[in-house]
Parts: structure tokens; C-alpha cells; sequence
């Protein structure tokens, strides 16, 4: 009989743990596949692509600051899987919703990430990074595969918390807090001018409001 209980007991434990370790995030991993992708940005040949390009050249792209905040090493890739895991743990996080850079070339993520980073250090914290572009990629082709199932499912979660957000796409440099499986938190990008553009050259106010809206996204 008490074989039958012992043995119970390890298969119990046994599934347990499985379960548990079956999706975990490797932090180290994340962090290192995160700086490869990003480093894309300090590679001297792709920087002056981007600077001298005839269409909307980078020409306020900071590229010493921008190194200077992915070195710090706070954000962690991770898979659309391990983002349901994490989501489903009903723990507190937050993640950036973003292009890997080789696929396309976000102004507004360069922009935002190191305010973004910089708010991590000042709260003791990670950042979770997720590329969507293959889910808006997608969806902007309606063609009602996973990939567009799965980017109207985000886009879901943060419309449903945030009735103000202001797309109809799930868009590059979303940042999100969530607690409990519910986004709680939200930043989108820049700021919009006048005629709705998002601005990618800020003013001194304009920084230090971006500076204390991701502090606050992150408490």
C-alpha cells in the first residue's frame, strides 16, 4: 500500500514538475537573443543606411545613447507561447511589443526603448520583448491564419483594458503592464503632433514626459 501512495506521490511531482518547466523562460538566453537583434542598430553600415537614406533619414538617431541602454541588458525575448505562460501565471509584467530589426526598421522603438530601459533600472526590473511583425505582417494581408489570429488576440487584450488606445493594429513601441492576465498599463510610442504624426525629433518637455511615463509604467 505504501508503495502505491509513494509512487502516486512521484508521478504527482513528476507532472508538476514538468509542467511548470515546460515553457519557462530562459532569462539569459532572452536577454542575449534581445541584444543580438538590437545590436543591428550599432553596426556602422546599417547606421548610415539609415542616416543617409533618401527617404525619411534617421538624421536624430542617437546611436552612443541607444547603445548605451541595450547594454544595460534588461529585456528579454521571448516567443508568442512563453508570452501565454507568462500571461496565464496571472504574475505582474511588462513587455514591449516591437519589430525585430532586421525584418523592418522601427524609428519609434530606437526612440522609446531607452527611456523604456532606463525606467527598468530606476524600478529593479526586467522588460519582456515580443516581435510582432510577423503577426502584423499578417494581419495587414488578412489572411486569417494564426499569425493574424494571434495579433488580433493581442491587439484584444490591450483594447479591451484601454478603450482610448488609438489603433486598429496592434503597432511597434507598444509597451504594456499586466497583472492577473489583464493589461493594467499602457504606453504607445511617441507623442502625435498637430496633424496626427507621431514625432520622432522630442522637445526637452516632451522627454521628460516620455521619462515619467514609463517610470509610472512601471511601478
Amino acid at each position: 500500500m505504501k508503495n502505491k501512495y509513494l509512487i502516486f506521490f512521484l508521478f504527482i511531482f513528476s507532472l508538476f514538475m514538468f509542467t511548470s518547466c515546460k515553457n519557462k523562460i530562459d532569462i539569459d538566453k532572452g536577454k542575449e537573443e534581445f541584444y543580438l537583434e538590437y545590436s543591428y542598430y550599432f553596426n556602422e553600415e546599417n547606421t548610415n543606411k539609415l542616416v543617409n537614406r533618401e527617404k525619411n533619414p534617421w538624421t536624430w538617431f542617437d546611436k552612443d545613447t541607444f547603445k548605451e541602454a541595450i547594454d544595460k541588458n534588461k529585456v528579454i525575448s521571448i516567443s508568442y507561447d512563453e508570452f501565454l505562460d507568462l500571461l496565464n501565471s496571472n504574475k505582474r509584467f511588462t513587455i514591449y511589443f516591437g519589430f525585430k530589426p532586421e525584418s523592418y526598421q522601427c524609428p519609434y522603438c530606437v526612440i522609446t526603448l531607452p527611456y523604456a530601459i532606463n525606467a527598468c533600472c530606476e524600478n529593479n526590473q526586467d522588460m519582456y520583448y515580443l516581435n510582432i511583425r510577423p503577426m502584423r505582417v499578417a494581419n495587414d494581408a488578412n489572411t486569417l491564419d494564426e499569425l493574424d489570429k494571434a495579433h488580433d488576440y493581442l491587439l484584444n487584450l490591450v483594447k479591451e483594458s484601454f478603450a482610448d488606445y488609438p489603433e486598429d493594429t496592434l503597432k511597434a513601441a507598444t509597451y504594456v503592464t499586466f497583472e492577473n492576465g489583464k493589461a493594467i498599463k499602457y504606453h504607445l510610442s511617441t507623442y502625435q503632433d498637430s496633424e496626427g504624426n507621431w514625432e520622432k525629433i522630442l522637445t526637452d518637455e516632451e522627454k521628460s514626459t516620455l521619462t515619467n511615463d514609463f517610470l509610472e509604467l512601471f511601478k
